[in-house]
């Protein structure tokens, strides 16, 4: 028994699906694994935060699963059209973290959690893209025609960047009708 408490002190293992940051809060040196195995930590001078590689994340969905966000966030997106229609889009969206520890790394240092993560960023997008989304279309648009322009357009945010939009105000001085 005390054989196994010794070795589950001073080790501590991975599984497939996650990365894990390790620091040595003694000597300050940190790693990052993404594969499965077993590892050496210092005993009471050791921190593993576990970050999943491949997440979902559902908003306006009562799925229990969806536990990384809090029931605040896990609302549709409330959107308003370019006509001013008012409208709420239920959305589901997979991320995928690298597999670069660099990157993994680099993700720690900003977000300290997954959670964090999540919260922090990973939210804040999918709701900026769906508003962002939302000003490029009318809610005739929207509501009249069959989705696929609008998913269309979203995904594109997602994979590529949110578009930086102006709008602008136009005076018509003179209007002719065709006879």
């Amino acid at each position: 028994v005390l054989g196994f408490f010794f070795r589950s002190t001073i080790s501590f293992q991975t599984e497939a699906g996650y990365s894990y940051y390790y620091q040595n809060t003694l000597t300050g040196t940190t790693d990052v694994y993404t594969e499965p195995g077993s590892h050496f930590m210092m005993p009471g001078f050791s921190r593993v935060i576990s970050y999943k590689q491949v997440m979902s994340l559902a908003f306006g969905s009562t799925d229990a699963s969806n536990q990384r966000v809090s029931q605040n966030d896990r609302a549709a997106f409330k959107v308003r059209f370019a006509d001013s229609y008012l409208a709420e889009i239920p959305l589901t969206v997979r991320y995928k973290l690298p597999f670069d520890k660099d990157k993994i790394a680099k993700i720690h240092r900003e977000f300290r959690s997954f959670d964090t993560l999540v919260s922090a960023l990973l939210t804040k997008i999918c709701r900026d893209v769906v508003v962002n989304t939302a000003v490029q279309y009318t809610g005739e648009e929207f509501f009249q025609s069959d989705l696929t322009p609008f998913k269309a357009a979203l995904i594109d945010q997602l994979r590529h960047g949110i578009y930086q939009t102006k709008r602008k105000q136009v005076e018509v001085e003179r209007m002719d009708l065709a006879s």
